[in-house]
């Protein structure tokens, strides 16, 4: 709670002194003091520690040096806090000062933790990727192109046109023997049917 404190009396003692007192110095402080404050309040805590180390070179003051050393302390540069909480403690008659050397401890320890851990292990490279040559064409028999040999037309022959002849008779033969058969049929369903009539007496 005491560490809080030491953020808003910050505020209040920067906003409280007349700009006329301190010059430019003090006007660069409250500026770089609440960028800082409002980086904070939005977790960006890389730039908060920047703006309030900014706010301490143009005013110094505990309070800013605090405010930096936990704003680097939230964002994981536990170097950095170290010092400034050291600094912090070592320039200032703080009341909190054992709150602040306990912040200093558990620092260390932390920073000998980092030391004494194993370095993360190092990505094996990536396995060479091999790739296996095509297979080699199995040997084969050369291609032929097959030929093709045409039959001669036949050559006119009398024995040729004998066939042509006797098919073409074989055909004139039976077309005419299915008129004459259908002919015949016609008539012979009523052999007396051109005679007349015979009546009985």
């Amino acid at each position: 709670m005491a560490l809080t404190r030491w953020v808003f009396t910050g505020l209040l003692l920067l906003i409280a002194l007349p700009s006329t007192a301190k010059g430019d110095g003090l006007e660069d402080a409250k500026r770089h003091f609440a960028a800082g404050m409002a980086a904070y309040g939005l977790l960006h805590y890389d730039e908060a520690a920047i703006e309030f180390e900014k706010a301490y070179a143009a005013q110094p003051g505990a309070e800013l040096l605090f405010n930096a050393a936990r704003a680097h302390h939230r964002a994981g540069h536990t170097r950095r806090a170290l010092d400034l909480y050291q600094s912090y403690v070592g320039m200032y008659q703080a009341e909190d000062a054992s709150e602040v050397e306990r912040e200093v401890a558990a620092l260390k320890l932390e920073l000998e933790a980092e030391k004494s851990a194993p370095p993360p292990p190092v990505a094996a490279p990536p396995a060479p990727v091999i790739v296996a040559p095509p297979p080699a064409p199995a040997a084969r028999a050369p291609l032929v192109t097959p030929v093709v040999v045409a039959n001669p037309p036949p050559a006119n022959t009398p024995r040729s046109r004998i066939w042509i002849v006797a098919l073409a008779g074989a055909a004139v033969v039976v077309v005419a023997g299915i008129i004459i058969g259908a002919l015949a049929a016609t008539a012979s369903s009523d052999p007396m049917g051109s005679l007349g009539s015979v009546r009985g007496n």
